[in-house]
């Protein structure tokens, strides 16, 4: 009901939990309406997860499961991508639901699942009471963390987390034999929830714990089951293993996608400053310290509100007294919160030897936030057990916790004087004061400690509601309707946007035209590089095409480019105009399609290859590498290509040449292709730095061209093994007999 209560403005009206905002900000829309985000934190919605999605559910109602995504970028692998978390089961959803609805019911089930674990961890691993239980779900539900990746997939990570944990307290120290193969299945989920480093950090933390767990038991386990490392510690890394096996078909792919990507050489500097601020200290407590992202975009970046972690002056200060409570889960969970702390701070040298693995190196650890907020909240519910369950008295440690806040916010208002708060035109940190209020309101519990639990019960909902109805708006869905100008292109035409945000990267699979510029989490290194060199921008995650000039747009014919939308004019001799009004549309008249044929081919190396293209000078000569084999072409045949079939993973073209020669496939190169001229097998070239080249015979030939890399076949195999095998574990008890039942003995007269 709290879920429900709190996604009401878009489950019960007609509005959907996107920010289709966002896209008035952008041309071609700004065309019709302007209007500025009302939170565009949260962009990535409709700029990655609801294409993906769109689809992801377009091609498999064609009977078509997409590994390739032939609408971003002049192609990029799909699957691999892991972030559009297609294998992670509540995604499939999607194929019987709207995508636009998919998002909101998505989000109350993360909101439901996450409180409903997070109670069941409390409750039976830490041992408190119901409605400390209650409190401890309603902080997790509505942190900063779970608020802010409330759409993203990441979500799904967040959702598992005390779940992982609630089922390891049984399967590995109650040595319950069927959770431990549950929590393997719980360890695959989250693999495959979309955010594969972030889960698989999460994982070795729950390793650790487990360990430090075994390491500190003691005697106290002399009369129960053993915790030992052959007991405990061994079955935990054993199941975890089984988990990463069964989630192979979604890591497999991305981890050999990754090794071929621009992504990999930026993860592996020499340096890392990808952390947070000390500076930001205060967004433990005080949501939105840096003004309000929500009314004021202006003054709100990404990196900040990466930086906004809040979980509440509450739960911190309770945190404090559950450091101290007489668990024995306490040195465990301990270690675990502060290294999940000094790692996103950078704290040397724990931060230092952590990012030393490649993996780790461009900002994922970031997301130990999360753990960091789990950690924090289980052990304010051990506080907020023994608060309640104290005597009546005045004590120190929270008026020194209030002060300390004080002076937080006291330095928070000097540091941002110039910033403006909501709405008004004010220097009053409202939220900030909120939280403050929450605090004292807690705090004169000291006067009746049993009334905590029912005082934190009402403040920590209000607070999350507070903090967000407003970072998660309810917009209308018409905005994502293709607009006016878009409506003039053909569909299956590529289009590349000039300027940031022209047609938004990625949201032009909706419209079923294929962006040459694209907003993906990794890339290829080729894609990467070209673009690097084309717009001046290094490393721009939008690719962002500015210059016009007629280098760049023979560069783009050359491409395949056949449509050009800008919010300005553009002047060139191969540009015919289609729309000057409310947006400029052009079309490159003399563009040859994504296959042709070309009789004329140069060997030469990539980098002297790229300077080519970007000359816009290859024309009709073919450039390839050194490394290809040596194939026989007539300078003087010519011919045609025509593509005759497509689907997300195959391509077919007919070609008919008067001689021998290549079909130019205009369809980025990556490992995983596999081509067939007349059923026969043959090489797949690099072709114009980016693209594809296959030789064909003069006369008629029919060339097909797949994409299915070995890395996804070998995910599938090693998955469906994991099935049967997690599966049996489960059913079975582990794939062990029950224990014989001995007769008993005959009673003696």
């Amino acid at each position: 009901m709290m879920a429900a209560l709190f996604l009401a403005p878009a489950l019960l009206t007609s509005r959907v939990l996107l920010p289709t905002d966002l896209l008035l900000s952008y041309p071609p829309w700004t065309a019709s309406q302007k209007m500025v985000a009302q939170n565009a934190n949260v962009s990535d919605l409709v700029q990655q997860y609801y294409p993906y999605l769109w689809f992801f559910r377009d091609q498999v109602r064609k009977g078509c499961f997409p590994l390739w995504n032939p609408y971003a970028l002049a192609g990029t692998p799909f699957l691999a991508n892991i972030v559009s978390a297609v294998l992670f089961p509540v995604s499939w959803l999607v194929l019987v639901i709207p995508p636009q609805i998919f998002f909101e019911w998505t989000a109350w089930l993360k909101i439901f699942l996450a409180g409903l674990g997070m109670y069941l961890f409390t409750r039976d691993a830490l041992g408190v009471r119901p409605l400390s239980a209650w409190c401890a779900a309603s902080a997790y539900c509505f942190c900063g963390y779970s608020v802010y990746f409330l759409g993203f997939p990441n979500g799904y990570v967040s959702m598992l987390v005390p779940w992982v944990w609630w089922v390891s307290e049984a399967a590995f120290f109650r040595r319950d034999v069927r959770l431990r193969w549950v929590y393997a299945l719980l360890a695959a989920l989250m693999l495959a929830a979309g955010h594969v480093e972030s889960a698989a950090v999460i994982l070795a933390f729950g390793i650790l714990y487990v360990a430090i767990r075994v390491l500190s038991a003691g005697p106290r386990y002399m009369h129960g089951p053993p915790v030992t490392i052959r007991a405990s510690l061994i079955p935990c890394i054993f199941h975890t293993v089984w988990g990463a096996l069964l989630a192979a078909a979604a890591w497999l792919p991305f981890v050999f996608y990754l090794r071929e990507s621009s992504t990999w050489g930026a993860r592996t500097q020499p340096a890392n400053l990808f952390h947070l601020s000390w500076r930001n200290l205060p967004a433990l407590v005080i949501p939105y310290f840096h003004g309000s992202p929500v009314f004021h975009p202006e003054l709100a970046t990404i990196g900040q509100m990466e930086q906004v972690i809040f979980v509440g002056a509450v739960p911190l200060l309770l945190a404090c007294y559950g450091l101290a409570a007489s668990n024995d889960r306490v040195p465990s969970l301990g270690l675990c919160l502060l290294l999940s702390f000094l790692i996103p701070f950078g704290v040397w040298p724990v931060f230092q030897w952590f990012t030393s693995i490649p993996v780790l190196k461009q900002g994922n650890h970031m997301h130990l936030v999360q753990l960091f907020q789990f950690f924090l909240i289980s052990f304010s519910a051990l506080g907020l057990e023994r608060w309640s369950q104290s005597s009546r008295r005045v004590r120190i440690l929270p008026q020194l916790f209030i002060l300390l806040l004080t002076v937080l916010l006291l330095w928070q208002w000097h540091a941002y004087k110039n910033f403006t708060f909501l709405k008004f035109d004010s220097h009053v940190p409202w939220y900030a004061l909120t939280s403050l209020a929450a605090l004292f309101v807690f705090a004169t519990t000291q006067l009746r400690p049993a009334a905590a639990p029912q005082v934190l019960s009402l403040l920590l909902p209000l607070s999350g509601f507070l903090f967000g109805f407003y970072f998660n708006p309810a917009k209308k869905p018409e905005y994502l309707r293709a607009p006016a100008l878009v409506e003039k292109i053909p569909k299956q035409a590529r289009v590349a946007g000039i300027g940031v945000g022209t047609l938004l990267p990625e949201l032009a699979v909706t419209y079923r035209l294929r962006d040459f510029r694209g907003y993906e989490p990794v890339v290829l290194e080729r894609t990467q590089a070209l673009f690097d060199k084309l717009t001046g921008n290094i490393s721009d995650p939008q690719h962002s095409i500015f210059r016009t000039d007629s280098a760049t747009l023979e560069t783009l014919k050359s491409c395949g480019v056949d449509y050009l939308i800008s919010p300005l004019p553009i002047a060139g001799a191969s540009l015919e105009a289609v729309v000057e009004h409310q947006g400029f549309l052009y079309r490159l008249s003399d563009n040859a399609g994504r296959g042709v044929f070309l009789s004329r081919a140069k060997r030469m190396e990539p980098a002297r290859a790229l300077q080519e293209l970007l000359k816009g000078s290859p024309g009709d000569m073919l450039f390839l590498e050194p490394d290809a084999n040596s194939f026989t072409f007539d300078p003087m045949a010519y011919g045609r290509a025509q593509i005759e079939g497509e689907t997300a993973n195959e391509l077919k073209f007919r070609v008919h040449a008067t001689g021998p020669g290549f079909l130019l496939v205009r369809e980025s190169y990556a490992h995983g292709w596999s081509a067939w001229v007349n059923e026969n097998s043959t090489q797949i070239l690099h072709g114009n730095y980016l693209f594809m080249a296959v030789p064909v015979g003069s006369g008629d030939s029919v060339v097909q061209l797949r994409y299915r890399p070995w890395s996804w076949i070998l995910g599938i195999c090693l998955t469906g093994l994991s099935v049967l095998v997690v599966t049996g574990g489960i059913v079975f008890r582990g794939w062990k007999k029950p224990p014989r039942q001995r007769a008993p003995d005959a009673k003696v007269e």
